[in-house]
């Protein structure tokens, strides 16, 4: 939002690319925090002076904004078939993939004492503490992005965020999540993302002990259902900016 206001002073057009704003998540923290609340107003109107939002699935309350144009989602998607990943990462065949994905959080800790399904691999590209297996750490490099691990695994384990709900969208992996805390974007979030992916809710209490088959097991043998999404947004958002500046 600063950003908007120093551009709108220096008489710069500005674009945003949002589909949630800071001045309603910390709206969410004022009856707890009053202190907040002149802030929350600062933030929404620095974000009236921008002169245009473009606004990907799924959106919050972005009334700060005074023109809005919706666009379709933004991901990064794999060039590679699932079959071609696989390979590609050197996962055996015939196993179903289970990628955990806790970018930023710290260290995942599987639970030594819990036995998993003998055909399900666990697979990262982060710090991963507990049993070598069923987990195996994979290399993620310029020519295998992460992108490509989310379209080799058959279900993600995640907490819920829109750039890895995004991917696993592109990418046809399952979301099993669980809770991140109190954020408001995260009741928004889990609300819409049954319209564009398979997912299942795993509880902190039972996440924290590894207890984690039940939900990916549901996801894995019950009736999947992919929905057609709309995953040009990048391209779309390109062309909406290139018609601006034009």
């Amino acid at each position: 939002p600063l950003a908007v206001e120093a551009l709108a002073r220096a008489g710069v057009p500005s674009v945003v690319v949002a589909n949630f704003s800071w001045d309603w998540i910390y709206r969410a923290f004022v009856p707890e925090e009053p202190r907040f609340a002149p802030h929350v107003a600062r933030i929404a109107a620095q974000y009236g002076e921008a002169d245009l939002l473009l606004q990907p699935p799924i959106v919050c309350d972005l009334a700060a904004f005074r023109r809005r144009r919706d666009v379709p989602l933004i991901c990064r998607r794999s060039r590679l078939s699932k079959e071609e990943a696989r390979a590609a990462f050197g996962l055996p065949a015939g196993v179903k993939v289970i990628l955990l994905s806790f970018g930023g959080i710290g260290t995942v800790r599987l639970n030594p004492g819990r036995r998993y399904q003998e055909d399900w691999l666990f697979v990262g590209a982060g710090r991963v503490e507990g049993p070598p297996e069923p987990f195996r750490l994979t290399p993620v490099t310029p020519a295998l992005r992460y992108p490509d691990l989310v379209r080799a695994a058959d279900v993600v384990v995640t907490k819920p965020g829109y750039g890895i709900f995004a991917e696993c969208t592109a990418n046809r992996a399952a979301m099993a999540h669980t809770d991140r805390g109190p954020f408001a974007e995260q009741r928004v979030l889990v609300e819409g993302m049954g319209a564009f992916l398979p997912h299942a809710f795993i509880p902190p209490e039972a996440f924290a002990l590894g207890d984690w088959e039940s939900p990916i097991r549901a996801l894995l043998d019950g009736p999947v259902r992919w929905p057609d999404v709309t995953l040009n947004g990048a391209e779309r958002t390109a062309a909406q900016l290139d018609a601006f500046v034009s």
